[in-house]
């Protein structure tokens, strides 16, 4: 009843079933998809796109609107002047010219009310020591990193999520041997019992075989929890529940070789390369701080309000135009300090950048060393497997036929079983190499 337990568990672990079977692009791609670290890189993406778009603004002009609206309830009376003595004498003159003339008092009354005020303004740069020219290849190259740093993180998830699938692929193969091997053992069992009914095999033979088949059954329960945990751990990294049956398809994978021209296609060695040209124009930034900067100007308002014995004292429009001129003069050294600081600052960037290059390369050759090693291995193991397979045949007739003892027979099995483990661990390591070696050569997609 254990026996068959364990079977039931290890099938229903490797062959569960799902509505799809999941290949190694589908996987991918859903990683790349589910892959909070892949978002914020894309976001950063998108951010450095629109500080592209600002710093290429500075080109042209800026306008304004300005407006603004007052009241206030002072009035005054600015100036008076009684007109009574000035008629009183041209009543006088009245008889003569046959008619009186009447001179109103003069009078200034001012109340200030409402006061608005508007207007728009244009401020165009016309030099600026190149500091907008800088901050514009700043940006640029600020958008190239963002860029090679989210397909940075895109190959980063990519080899995770290549790992995580081969994993479990890995451990449905190491199943599946355990599941042979048991077979093997279990007809082997049945012909010694045979044996040991007639008296040709000593009942210790049947015990030697069985707790053999013991611990194939303990393999078997280890390569089901192999599947299942190898099963959760891709769930995670493709953003699936960590209990949902997600099935691959377990098919021998084989990846590509690529040629690539070294580290210069590398995304860290690209990153570099725009850091270090952004340290180049902070040098530009600095030094246009010491240089003058031109613009121009312009205006046009509109005013309304004030009145004046209820007329209203300011009511139209006006233009002013001109040019701003800014010169640096003197500051006690601290444009000369932060210029050096910045060239500095390049000079260090252009270091990082060639000691990036040569660990990369190292990493490239390191990786090619890998990637040959395992298929050497790949080619020994599957010899290997061969020869292991000829002897348990060979080993299998002369046990039959009397010639080959029990111990000889379980032997040549547990080497079978031996070599093609192995073989299984050499083609997931050449796999996995494969795919270093694509990453080192920053051709992983």
């Amino acid at each position: 009843m254990r026996k068959i337990f364990l079977l039931l568990a290890l099938a229903g672990t490797i062959t569960a079933s799902a509505q799809e079977t999941l290949d190694i692009e589908t996987v991918r791609q859903l990683a790349l998809d589910n892959n909070r670290k892949a978002k914020n890189a894309a976001l950063t993406t998108q951010i450095a796109e629109q500080a592209v778009k600002q710093y290429r603004a500075n080109y042209f002009p800026d306008f304004s609107l300005t407006g603004a609206a007052a009241w206030g309830s002072a009035k005054k009376n600015l100036f008076y002047q009684s007109m009574a003595g000035a008629n009183a004498i041209l009543a006088q003159f009245a008889p003569l010219i046959g008619q009186t003339i009447q001179l109103p008092d003069l009078s200034l009354d001012f109340e200030m009310g409402w006061i608005l005020s508007g207007g728009i303004t244009m401020k165009q740069p016309v030099f600026m020591g190149g500091r907008i020219v800088a901050a514009n290849r700043i940006a640029r190259h600020s958008l190239a990193m963002a860029r090679q740093n989210q397909r940075l993180t895109d190959t980063e998830i990519i080899e995770q999520a290549d790992q995580a699938y081969i994993n479990v692929v890995r451990a449905y193969e190491l199943g599946e041997v355990a599941k042979r091997y048991h077979e093997l053992l279990t007809e082997l069992e049945r012909n010694v019992q045979s044996a040991v009914d007639v008296g040709m095999k000593m009942p210790a033979d049947l015990l030697r075989v069985q707790v053999k088949k013991n611990e194939v059954e303990l393999k078997m329960m280890r390569a089901a929890n192999g599947v299942r945990l190898a099963t959760m751990n891709l769930n995670h990294v493709i953003g699936r529940p960590l209990s949902a049956e997600t099935q691959v398809d377990t098919a021998m994978i084989v990846v590509a070789e690529a040629a690539a021209d070294g580290s210069a296609m590398r995304p860290e060695f690209a990153i570099m390369q725009e850091k270090s040209a952004i340290a180049r124009q902070q040098v530009n930034v600095v030094r246009a701080e010491a240089l003058p900067s031109v613009a121009l100007l312009a205006n046009y308002g509109y005013s309304r309000g004030l009145k004046v014995n209820d007329n209203l004292l300011i009511d139209g429009g006006s233009f002013l135009g001109g040019v701003t001129v800014n010169i640096p003069l003197f500051h006690f050294g601290e444009r000369a300090a932060k210029l050096r600081q910045a060239k500095l600052r390049a000079e260090q960037a252009e270091n990082d950048l060639r000691d990036v290059e040569e660990k990369l390369s190292l990493a490239l050759a390191k990786a090619q060393n890998e990637v040959n090693e395992a298929k050497m291995e790949v080619e020994l193991s599957a010899l290997s497997v061969r020869q292991a397979e000829t002897s348990m045949k060979m080993t299998r007739q002369q046990f039959d036929g009397g010639m080959a003892t029990l111990s000889d027979l379980l032997d040549a099995q547990a080497l079978w079983q031996q070599a093609r483990q192995t073989e299984i661990d050499a083609r997931f390591n050449l796999f996995v190499a494969r795919t270093s070696l694509l990453k080192a050569m920053g051709a992983l997609r």
